[in-house]
């Protein structure tokens, strides 16, 4: 926890990144920046994983269809609606385990292409990724790597600090325990564009177990490189 504690320090060591406009207002989007020459290598680690392995999922051609299919779909979603899915998810999750019961609303969306590739991109990270999670620009999920807890991310920082701010925003969360995968994890989030306009179209939110986060940080130290990072297989 030693560790933790001290990373979590250092993600509240921020600096402006970027600015953004919504709805006529001024808005400041936050990145992790080194905030001592001690810290470089925490620092220089997180900015590689999110510019080389988490910035390249939200360009997915899988992922910017499905967003868009499904924001066309909810252009005119009530918030209604949006309690009444997030409470059917919910139903459905508390039922998982339970024998042969069907779960049509978690099932949809794991079958998705874009959520069958996001399990793909995790289980090649060798355990680093925690989960991955797709957005819409109303904070519905549009596919995951695997099940969340809820399917609807609006009322959170990883959507609320993200697309709601701009393009370029980017959010990194308190190191934390996740409830549905039951690891400690640092979640990173970024607003998903699409790449015909740069407007902000959804969230791409990445949780990075925080055990091996540590070891690909040693080795940052030992060997001073990301690409050489040595995990070890599941």
């Amino acid at each position: 926890m030693k560790f933790y504690t001290k990373l979590f320090s250092l993600i509240l060591a921020t600096a402006i990144s970027a600015e953004a406009h919504t709805d006529g207002k001024t808005t400041q989007a936050f990145s992790l920046v080194h905030s001592s020459q001690s810290d470089n290598s925490v620092t220089k680690v997180i900015n590689e994983i999110i510019k080389k392995e988490i910035k390249p999922i939200s360009k997915l051609e899988s992922v910017i269809t499905a967003i868009k299919q499904q924001n066309l779909e909810h252009t005119n979603i009530h918030e209604i609606k949006i309690i009444a899915l997030d409470q059917k998810w919910r139903l459905e999750t508390e039922k998982l385990g339970s024998g042969p019961i069907d779960h049509p609303l978690i099932n949809k969306l794991l079958n998705k292409f874009a959520s069958k590739e996001l399990r793909s991109i995790k289980d090649k990270q060798k355990g680093l990724f925690t989960e991955i999670i797709v957005t819409d620009n109303k904070g519905l999920n549009v596919a995951i790597s695997d099940i969340t807890s809820d399917y609807w991310q609006g009322d959170e920082d990883k959507w609320l600090k993200t697309f709601q701010v701009g393009p370029k925003a980017i959010f990194i969360g308190e190191p934390d325990l996740d409830e549905s995968t039951q690891a400690f994890q640092l979640q990173i989030s970024i607003t998903i564009i699409d790449p015909l306009n740069d407007q902000g179209i959804g969230s791409l939110t990445v949780g990075l177990d925080l055990d091996l986060l540590e070891l690909i940080l040693e080795d940052e130290v030992e060997e001073s490189s990301f690409n050489n990072r040595n995990l070890p297989n599941e």
